[in-house]
């Protein structure tokens, strides 16, 4: 576990994990004072709504970090999300804390430290004190405390809790510097491109319907941007699937055939499947190509594919996101005398996880689509073999037609045979 390493250590495979707002310096604090909420986080419990913010001067870290109070008006849960951990990664949280520089604390509100606990989803709840503090209005600033656990959900909410309920109700912990690493989740490359996760939306960090985020981004082109999750997104070649027909040879020689082959490679994406399955009747084919049905959403998408690709600018590329793709091919090939021969094709796609993310609002949603890859070539198998006994034994068989008597010169005749004449 990650809790279990000494000092600064990582693990091996360990990487950050991006908390947003994590030294709470929005909003802005004027010197001096408080500024109410904090961005990317939320605030809520016996207290006001939305928590309070420290101007670095107020709250005299030592990095000169704003600071997030854990007490406001009354005790207080301090929640955020960490985007794009998912479910079964193994992750560490690290923060500095301090007892309240608040000026109306008493003198025993922080004689033996400031109480709270961290929690987060699938972890257990672990209590924490911070320094002792002789002097009001005095910070006295712990480092590297840490917390890990490991996530019961895609997205896992941490929340630091108060548990300070003296005299003074504004006068609780101090954190900031809040960071994050993890241990990742393998790529669970087993997932059918036709059974996906449906998409998890959030409002901020309450969890929302999809509908909302889709229509909210299909609204504009620019109401969303797509942020492409490249641990999570990779190129495959999907199940060989057999083109055209079978060709068995019961000749004694070769047979050349030239066959012009044609298939459909189509996408699928989570959206569509939510709707099939959570919005009957489904407004689109599952199959069908979502930037057709909801075209900014598509394009937001599409656009976030190219960026990831190394396209910053979004500037003509020649590996655009394809959602969908008719391929034709022509090919001679030779059937051998005694073989049976046929095509099959192993076409590549690409598997992109990413989330849409609202530029007006707090909307945020997961989503997964799987298409046509432009980058990487199909695969095309020429198969022959021997025949099976069953292909051996049709071989050998007698054309299935109705006896029909062979008028050449010494051929038998119906009479002769003494079989019955065919009814007309």
């Amino acid at each position: 576990m990650l809790g279990s390493l000494a000092g600064p250590a990582s693990a091996a495979g360990e990487v950050p994990v991006e908390v947003l707002n994590g030294t709470f310096a929005a909003p802005q604090a004027k010197a001096g004072t408080h500024a109410t909420g904090h961005d990317d986080w939320s605030g809520t419990g016996a207290g006001q709504t939305g928590g309070a913010v420290f101007a670095a001067d107020l709250a005299g870290h030592p990095g000169a970090f704003q600071a997030a109070t854990l007490n406001w008006n009354g005790d207080l849960t301090v929640s955020t999300r960490l985007w794009g951990v998912k479910k079964s990664a193994v992750v560490r949280v690290a923060w500095d804390d301090s007892p309240s520089t608040y000026a109306q604390c008493t003198a025993t509100q922080l004689a033996a430290g400031q109480k709270y606990r961290v929690m987060a989803t699938g972890g257990e709840s672990q209590a924490y004190t911070t320094e002792p503090s002789t002097k009001v209005g005095s910070a006295k600033w712990a480092t590297g405390r840490t917390y890990s656990f490991t996530a019961g959900e895609n997205n896992p909410l941490v929340s630091f809790v108060s548990e300070e309920k003296g005299a003074n109700r504004s006068c609780g912990p101090l954190v900031t510097r809040v960071t994050g690493e993890q241990v990742p989740a393998p790529v669970d490359t087993s997932v059918k491109k036709t059974v996906m996760p449906l998409p998890e939306a959030y409002d901020l960090h309450t969890v929302i319907e999809p509908a909302l985020v889709v229509t909210h981004c299909n609204t504009s082109d620019t109401h969303c941007t797509f942020e492409q999750d490249a641990r999570y997104s990779y190129q495959y070649y999907d199940r060989p699937r057999m083109l055209g027909d079978v060709y068995l040879n019961c000749t004694r020689n070769a047979l050349p055939d030239e066959r012009v082959l044609k298939w459909d490679e189509f996408p699928y994406d989570s959206i569509s499947q939510y709707y099939v399955q959570k919005k009957p009747p489904a407004p689109l084919d599952p199959r069908d190509n979502i930037a057709k049905s909801r075209d900014r959403l598509g394009r937001q998408i599409a656009a976030g594919f190219t960026v990831a690709d190394g396209n910053t600018h979004q500037m003509a590329t020649t590996n655009p996101l394809t959602w969908s793709r008719t391929n034709e091919r022509k090919l001679t090939v030779s059937v051998q005398p005694g073989e049976v021969s046929w095509i099959e094709v192993q076409p590549s796609r690409e598997r992109v996880t990413g989330a849409l993310i609202s530029t007006n609002n707090k909307y945020r949603m997961d989503v997964m689509l799987d298409t046509p890859s432009q980058s990487l070539a199909d695969r095309f198998y020429q198969r022959t073999g021997p025949l099976s006994r069953i292909e051996l034994d049709r071989c050998g068989d007698h054309r299935l037609t109705a006896v029909t008597p062979d008028n050449a010169a010494g051929a038998p005749t119906l009479k002769s045979t003494g079989k019955k004449p065919l009814s007309p």
